[in-house]
């Protein structure tokens, strides 16, 4: 478990970066405003067969991971796959926020995160193996 002392990134807050995160677990990990396990800014960044359990954004989004591109250029690009989100809590985005950024989803488990398991915001993303059509939150 961790907390962010910053903005955000209860566990990892990048920016600018490239990024391949494998067999991590983020659990019990907490952040004032975004990304209660991690934040994504203006970064290419691979997730593969991850755990984000319990992570809170407490007065922000995305309580698993928060993706943006602040510029609103395309440099924000994220790809998940094999990775769970189970029990993480924000104001919008408990699993993951996706803020003007690009997105590839494949073979995610998310469950009962609050209020919704993904949210997007001016994103564009791709999923597969996730959910069905408003099943979960805005992913469809």
């Amino acid at each position: 478990s961790s907390t962010a002392t910053g903005d955000g990134g209860g566990a990892l807050n990048l920016k600018g970066s490239i990024a391949h995160i494998s067999k991590a677990v983020f659990s019990l990990c907490y952040a004032k405003s975004y990304g209660g396990g991690m934040v994504l800014t203006d970064s290419t960044t691979t997730v593969s067969n991850a755990f984000f359990t319990s992570c809170t954004a407490m007065m922000g989004e995305g309580g698993g991971v928060y993706l943006v591109d602040s510029g609103g250029d395309g440099s924000s690009t994220v790809t998940v796959s094999s990775s769970d989100f189970t029990s993480c809590t924000a104001s919008w985005g408990g699993g993951m926020k996706l803020e003007s950024s690009t997105a590839t989803l494949i073979d995610l488990s998310v469950a009962s995160n609050d209020p919704n398991d993904i949210a997007q915001d001016g994103s564009v993303y791709t999923c597969s193996n996730l959910c069905t059509p408003g099943q979960y939150g805005e992913c469809g």
